[in-house]
């Protein structure tokens, strides 16, 4: 949980800004970041600060704003709100440092970015907007686990009959377990903040995640999964996070694991479970079609490039295309609005999961748009260099909303970016036909994707290739899949 560390009140004035950067640089040197963390810290302010003072309060020196620090054990969060100017970071130029001779738009917001780990803007209504900063303690992640003369992973003999163990939901205390379970799995591959006891800790208090483990009778980690959920009140949640220590691999863990974690998604009421698998060898694929998710999306370049199975599959040294898979929970019937061009396609996909569909007919009308500031959502995955957004109005401002976005992740060199539209919008053909002429091309469908509406998932490559005859699929379905989202990509000649 995090702690209020103090909240100041700063005069909008450039001057401010040296004992201001000093006092934050005291308290982040408090909380145990090094030298060059601390650095990092004083820049991410500076630039932050220095950008509400010029631009979102014009300099005047009647203007105030205030400068809120919170830490916790994992981190340390800055927000800086003030009541100035309104401001879309998705209309900011976008900093190139082969054009810094002529152009040096962006530097700051470029700056701060590569400071700190997150940078966020959070309109506030009337009561203005805040900017967000946080910096994670790097000194808090597991660290050199293992013993001199210890064997890596591809190299520990497995055991032959498993000692007593029970699988259940993972307590607090056994967070740093989890991290060193990942570690004798991934290394220092896998996503950052598995890494990070104590964000194990706090995702599973606040509902972002429900981490379940097998653990032996005197307490020794022997596995980990868990649901991932976008937030608290999601109605799916991607099943993952899921590895074996190597020495108890082969005794069906994973699927115990996986069994309790559907049950529990049963019992909350989600409608649904996804799962994502690579596709350099199809044992991961097996694994999932095996509990009885279909697989009904190609994510093509989504996953970063380093992650190392250990004993699995080897190294992976370029970015991954995944099969992303679905497991209906609730069977609602729904009515999608394809394109023709991918109507037989959308089809055979709502055939293989068993949701039954009905397929509309021109002059339908939609009457559940949400309000502006809920029609278009987008994340950015600084791990994987990519980025999706979700479409819940097909509208005319939907679309100018989310094709800015796409501009400036473009102009940020994001690799991939995915739309998810809302396919039961009868208005999702000609919202499709618009995005494909920007480059974007079929993906595949995933169940509740656009904000708890089914959605029509496209993706964009930004100037990425991908050797489609180098994938390894576990069906005819995904094969047949593969073929189908090859034949849409416009960057296959």
């Amino acid at each position: 949980m995090k702690a209020l560390v103090s909240s100041v009140t700063v005069p909008c004035r450039l001057d401010s800004l040296a004992p201001l950067s000093a006092f934050v640089r005291e308290q982040a040197q408090m909380m145990g970041f090094d030298e060059r963390e601390l650095s990092q810290v004083q820049l991410g302010v500076e630039e932050a600060v220095t950008n509400v003072i010029k631009h979102g309060l014009e300099s005047n020196p009647d203007e105030s704003f205030t400068v809120v620090l919170e830490s916790s054990p994992a981190a340390l969060t800055i927000r800086i709100r003030e009541k100035g100017l309104p401001f879309d970071p998705a209309r900011a130029p976008v900093y190139s440092p082969e054009r810094a001779d002529k152009d040096t738009s962006g530097l700051g917001m470029f700056l701060m970015r590569a400071a700190m780990d997150t940078v966020e803007y959070h309109n506030l209504g009337r009561e203005g907007k805040e900017t967000v900063l946080v910096k994670h303690l790097r000194n808090r992640r597991i660290d050199l686990l293992t013993r001199p003369g210890e064997p890596a992973a591809a190299e520990v003999p497995r055991v032959a009959e498993l000692p007593g163990y029970a699988i259940r939901r993972a307590r607090p205390e056994e967070a740093i377990e989890i991290s060193q379970c990942a570690y004798r799995t991934y290394g220092y591959t896998y996503a950052d903040y598995i890494y990070f006891p104590d964000r194990i800790v706090e995702y599973n208090a606040s509902g972002h995640m429900v981490s379940v483990v097998a653990v032996t009778d005197d307490g020794a980690m022997m596995g980990h999964a868990a649901l991932k959920l976008e937030d608290p009140g999601a109605k799916t949640a991607e099943l993952g996070v899921a590895f074996v220590n190597p020495e108890f691999r082969g005794h069906g863990l994973l699927k115990q694991m996986t069994t309790l974690l559907v049950d529990h998604a049963n019992s909350i009421g989600l409608t649904g479970l996804f799962g994502q698998a690579v596709t350099s060898h199809p044992a991961s694929q097996k694994v999932i079609a095996g509990y009885g998710f279909v697989d009904c999306t190609l994510a093509v370049a989504l996953s970063d490039s380093g992650r190392v199975f250990k004993a699995i599959c080897g190294e992976a040294h370029e970015r991954q295309t995944l099969l992303v898979s679905f497991l209906p929970l609730q069977r609602q019937r729904r009515v999608v609005h394809p394109t023709a061009r991918h109507l037989d396609m959308v089809k055979r996909l709502y055939e293989r999961l068993a949701v039954p569909f009905d397929i509309a007919g021109a002059g339908a009308q939609y009457s559940a748009d949400p309000g502006p500031d809920e029609s278009v959502r987008a994340t950015k995955d600084q791990a994987r260099n990519s980025a999706g957004i979700r479409v819940s109005a097909c509208t005319d401002e939907g679309f100018a909303i989310a094709r800015d976005q796409w501009k400036s992740y473009c102009r940020e060199r994001t690799d991939a970016v995915f739309l998810y539209v809302n396919i039961e919008d009868p208005r999702c053909p000609g919202f499709t036909a618009r995005c494909e002429e920007l480059g974007f091309f079929f993906a595949g469908i995933l169940p509740s994707g656009a904000n708890g509406r089914d959605a029509l998932v496209l993706q964009y490559l930004n100037n990425l290739n991908v050797d489609y005859d180098r994938l390894k699929l576990h069906s005819a379905e995904a094969e047949e899949l593969a073929r189908y989202v090859r034949s849409c990509d416009p960057n296959v000649t």
